[in-house]
C-alpha cells in the first residue's frame, strides 16, 4: 500500500455536478431510507459503477489494488470498494451503513477481489521459509475470513449518521491510502519472505491501525506473499551484486574507490526509478527495501 494524492485525478463527472446519477442517487437513497417503516433491504446503489468512476480509479491508481498494489488488470475485474461500508457496519449490525457516501468520490477505492472480498485466507507467518509458504497452501485449518466486506472498525466503536460530522466524530481503524501515508505505519523486514508488519515506532495510534488493516484487507495472505517473493527476489539478485561492488570499493583507495561508489549511486537510482514507479505493483515494498539496502550501504562505505 502506499500513498495516493486523490487531487491528481478529477472527480467523475457523474458523482460530481448537481443533476449527476450521484447526486440523483443520493436524493433517492435519501427518500428510500425515510419511509416508515424503513425498509428491511439496502438501497440498489449503482452510480459508483459507471465507467468514467472506473477510469478514474484505474487512472489514479495506475490499475493496481489501493490496499495490497497487486496489478488487478491481468487477471481480474476491479470491485469499486466503499472505504466506509454502503450498505451497513460488520461491527455495528443496526446501521444501514454510510449511504449518503455510496457516490462519493472521495470514499471510493479500486480493490482487487481477495481484499475486498470476505473469503477463507491463509496468511504468512513472519519467520516462515519460502518452502514453509507453499506448504502452507494446503493448510486449511488455519484459513481465517480475511477481505473488506462491510467491515470498518473504530477506536471508540463509534460510527457516524447522516449529517454527522465524519471527521470530529469517528477514528477509523482502518487505512485509506488517500488519506495516510502507509509508510509512516508499515515496515517491511528483510526475511526469507515478503510480509508487512505494523511498524513499532511513531504514534500510539498508528501499531493497532496498521495491525487491523493487515488483517482485515489480508495483506499477508499466502498467494499475495507469493507473488511479492517473486518480485522481490529480481530485486535481490541486483542488490547482491551492489554488495559484491561495495566490497571492491572498500578494498580501493583514491578515485578508484570514488569511482566505484558513484556507480553504485547511479545503480540505486535506476533501480529507484524502476522499483518506485507507481505503476509498478508492490512499489511501497520495494522502495523501503531500497531504503535499509542504502542505509547498509552507507555503513558499510562511509
Amino acid at each position: 500500500m502506499r500513498y495516493v494524492d486523490r487531487s491528481l485525478v478529477r472527480e467523475p463527472a457523474s458523482l460530481a455536478f448537481e443533476g449527476s446519477d450521484g447526486a440523483l442517487e443520493r436524493a433517492q437513497a435519501a427518500a428510500y431510507y425515510a419511509q416508515v417503516p424503513e425498509p428491511e433491504k439496502s438501497y440498489g446503489f449503482r452510480a459508483y459503477k459507471n465507467d468514467d468512476v472506473k477510469e478514474a480509479l484505474r487512472a489514479l491508481f495506475h490499475g493496481k489494488c489501493a490496499y495490497c498494489e497487486i496489478r488487478y488488470e491481468g487477471s481480474q475485474p476491479v470491485d469499486v470498494e466503499h472505504y466506509r461500508p454502503k450498505g451497513g457496519i460488520e461491527e455495528t449490525p443496526g446501521h444501514r451503513g454510510y449511504w449518503w457516501l455510496a457516490a462519493s468520490w472521495t470514499n471510493l477505492l479500486p480493490s482487487c477481489i481477495d481484499c475486498n472480498r470476505r473469503r477463507r485466507q491463509v496468511s504468512a507467518d513472519y519467520d516462515m521459509s519460502p518452502d514453509e509458504l507453499e506448504l502452507a497452501h494446503a493448510d486449511l485449518e488455519n484459513a481465517e475470513p480475511g477481505g473488506k466486506q462491510n467491515a470498518f472498525p473504530t477506536f471508540d466503536e463509534v460510527w457516524a449518521e447522516p449529517n454527522e460530522d465524519l471527521e470530529q466524530l469517528e477514528k477509523p481503524l482502518l487505512i485509506d491510502p488517500t488519506r495516510t501515508d502507509p509508510s509512516q505505519v508499515f515496515v517491511w523486514p528483510n526475511a526469507e519472505i515478503s510480509v508487512v508488519l505494523a511498524s513499532p515506532q511513531g504514534m500510539k495510534s498508528d501499531y493497532p491501525c496498521a495491525k487491523t488493516s493487515i488483517d482485515i484487507y489480508a495483506l499477508n495472505r499466502i498467494g499475495l506473499v507469493q507473488s511479492r517473493l517473486e518480485m522481490r527476489q529480481d530485486l535481490d539478485s541486483n542488490l547482491q551484486l551492489l554488495r559484491m561492488n561495495a566490497e571492491d570499493a572498500m578494498a580501493a583507495d583514491g578515485e578508484q574507490r570514488a569511482h566505484l561508489i558513484n556507480r553504485i549511486a547511479e545503480h540505486i537510482l535506476a533501480l529507484r526509478r524502476r522499483y518506485e514507479d507507481p505503476k509498478h505493483s508492490f512499489s511501497a515494498m520495494f522502495s523501503a527495501h531500497l531504503d535499509a539496502f542504502e542505509n547498509e550501504l552507507t555503513q558499510l562505505l562511509y
